[in-house]
């Protein structure tokens, strides 16, 4: 299914997730399933098309050859939709996971750090212009043990009619994902007062002894962050 970019009319969301998948060289692999029936605003369509086919074609990448990819999407508690994408690749370390949705949430410009990561980048960037939430996660009770979940709200101010009260059951709307920054380095002890100045016999001062051991330089304490 192609969809214009200067579209005006509402798109069925299963058209929408069509869309999507036809974007994808593996489209074979996907299945959807249990799709909400709404519609998404026309305005809003082209974006929400693009950002679910990043997220496809990335779960495609990281699943095996011959596994399937599957996308649902069930009504939340305020008006909007809760789209999955699921794969059953070997999933991610949460070090990953956390540096992946603190990118997803970054948005802003180019630069040389996101343009390494330029799918996620993408889908930040459209998110953020329509309000849409997207985070990954990992297995959740009764999933399977593993892969990678990538979970995306979309707001009811870009679905077309939609009012609360219509949540599936067990379905509710999702906060926004909370990325919990690397903790800082404490601050350093406050400096004690200059010892007196202690002589050795010869007239030479003695150095003060330091038993703190010395600090490399650019020693974040960051590690297991994805390679490029």
């Amino acid at each position: 299914a192609q969809i214009s970019r200067d579209q005006r009319d509402p798109v069925p969301l299963s058209t929408v997730i069509n869309a999507a998948v036809s974007e994808v060289e593996d489209y074979r692999r996907v299945k959807a399933g249990g799709v909400a029936d709404c519609a998404v605003l026309g305005a809003a369509a082209g974006s929400v098309i693009h950002l679910l086919a990043e997220l496809i074609d990335n779960a495609l990448s990281y699943s095996p050859p011959t596994a399937e990819v599957r996308v649902s999407a069930v009504r939340g508690s305020a008006g909007g939709v809760l789209l999955r994408i699921a794969d059953c690749g070997l999933g991610m370390t949460d070090s990953d996971r956390r540096m992946a949705n603190m990118r997803l949430q970054a948005g802003g410009e180019v630069t040389p750090e996101n343009a390494r990561h330029m799918g996620l980048f993408v889908v930040s960037r459209l998110a953020a212009r329509h309000g849409i939430r997207v985070g990954l996660r990992g297995p959740a009770s009764g999933e399977a043990a593993s892969g990678t979940t990538a979970e995306v709200y979309l707001p009811a101010a870009v679905l077309e009619g939609s009012h609360a009260g219509h949540a599936e059951p067990g379905v509710t709307t999702p906060r926004a994902f909370v990325v919990k920054p690397p903790s800082p380095e404490p601050a350093p002890p406050a400096t004690a007062p200059p010892a007196a100045v202690r002589h050795n016999g010869t007239g030479q001062p003695v150095p003060p002894v330091s038993l703190l051991p010395r600090r490399n330089p650019a020693s974040s304490g960051i590690t297991d962050i994805p390679a490029a």
